[in-house]
């Protein structure tokens, strides 16, 4: 087999770069480690990383052919990244992962950067592009006790029959399926799915930049495990990063529903006089009452409140009524839904009834019995459809 015979030929050029002194031996797979023993500055191990690379770079001959390979090599240093034997290999091989990572053929040493969390994080293009090296590699470092994440998830070519034989321990789910998870009905489906498959597979689910609450409480709500963003922390110093530990800061979160158990009312109109005159008249109805100007702002409250009714008016810059309406049926489907204008377009009405985005639709100028009544029935909907009972 030319693979194992390539490896033959590797195994006998590495001792030609190193000192007599030096150890060099295959750990399994296309790996191999390198112990030089008087290794004693960074700058040393820089120069025979280059030594080992440059060695290696040159043509090897096999059946008549040239072959031309590539190294990516990991650098950890006794005793600044370890003392035992064992934690020197994982920092060394963490190193090469990011090496890999970066670009190949490229030499990274081991920063506490790199084992921040006792977590390797494995990109998923990478481990789909190399599936049998990237398996050898995730074995071993599972036998040496480091959890495995694949990151940036959704965004590469991975096939789930492949990813069900990685020994990972989580999912990070990218950051392009988070950043519109609030108002986008696709992504907010795909990283639905994501979140059931990753838990179908037993893997624990990280949400990578989130950087609001509505975010948060969205991905919380359907089972994300973890979060990382800016809603938490920015990328901080060793020193701001030792001392955000140890005063164990946390987000504030409240349980689902607990904070505000009352009948909550979202209204969505641009004209703020229309919701001060809407507030007026349903004040004293026992609602708890939300209100915004922007349709951007109405997903980021549904996402962070239990809303059951939404009365939204249908004349809004960039986004209808119907068009919002009808974005939130598929994010939040037990929400009862109603829509106003008093430029009714009844064709578009009508099959926005039909379709379901909307539950009932109200002209302007609105009679005020006519409006508490159709809320009134609104929530009685939401708490047949929802089955709660509520205040």
């Amino acid at each position: 087999d030319r693979g194992d015979r390539l490896l033959q030929m590797v195994a006998k050029r590495l001792p030609t770069c190193i000192q007599a002194s030096d150890t060099a031996g295959r750990q399994g797979g296309d790996d191999f480690v390198v112990i030089l023993t008087d290794l004693t500055e960074s700058e040393s191990g820089a120069i025979a990383a280059q030594r080992i690379q440059q060695a290696l770079a040159q043509p090897f001959e096999i059946e008549a052919q040239k072959l031309h390979i590539s190294c990516s090599i990991g650098i950890a240093i006794f005793p600044k990244d370890g003392r035992e034997a064992q934690v020197l290999l994982k920092n060394g091989e963490l190193a090469m992962f990011r090496a890999k990572e970066r670009e190949r053929g490229t030499f990274q040493f081991f920063t506490e950067e790199l084992n921040d969390r006792v977590v390797a994080r494995m990109i998923e293009s990478m481990v789909m592009r190399e599936v049998a090296s990237a398996m050898a590699m995730l074995h071993d470092l599972k036998g040496l006790g480091v959890k495995l994440a694949i990151d940036d998830f959704g965004t590469g070519y991975s096939s789930l029959s492949q990813l069900k034989r990685f020994p990972f321990d989580k999912l990070k789910m990218d950051i392009s399926f988070v950043r519109e998870v609030t108002y986008d009905p696709g992504s907010a489906a795909i990283a639905r799915t994501i979140i059931a498959m990753a838990h179908n597979l037993n893997l624990l689910v990280i949400a990578e930049g989130v950087e609001t609450e509505g975010q948060l409480c969205y991905l919380r709500n359907h089972g994300c495990d973890e979060m990382q963003g800016f809603l938490f922390s920015r990328s901080l110093p060793a020193e701001d990063f030792e001392r955000l530990l140890r005063e164990d800061r946390r987000l504030g979160i409240p349980e689902e529903g607990a904070a505000h158990p009352e009948k909550t009312l979202l209204l969505v109109d641009d004209e703020p006089s229309m919701l001060k005159a809407l507030d007026r008249v349903l004040s004293d109805q026992g609602y708890r009452i939300l209100a915004t100007t922007d349709a951007r702002k109405g997903f980021e409250l549904l996402a962070t409140n239990r809303v059951g009714v939404i009365l939204c008016d249908q004349r809004m810059p960039g986004m209808s009524g119907v068009e919002f309406l009808g974005k939130v049926k598929d994010l939040h489907p037990g929400v009862v839904r109603i829509a106003m204008s008093g430029y009714a377009d009844m064709d578009m009405v009508t099959d926005a009834v039909n379709q379901g985005a909307i539950y009932k639709f109200l002209t302007k100028p609105f009679d005020n019995d006519l409006l508490r009544r159709t809320i009134k029935k609104a929530f009685a909907r939401f708490e047949t459809v929802s089955g709660e009972k509520r205040p």
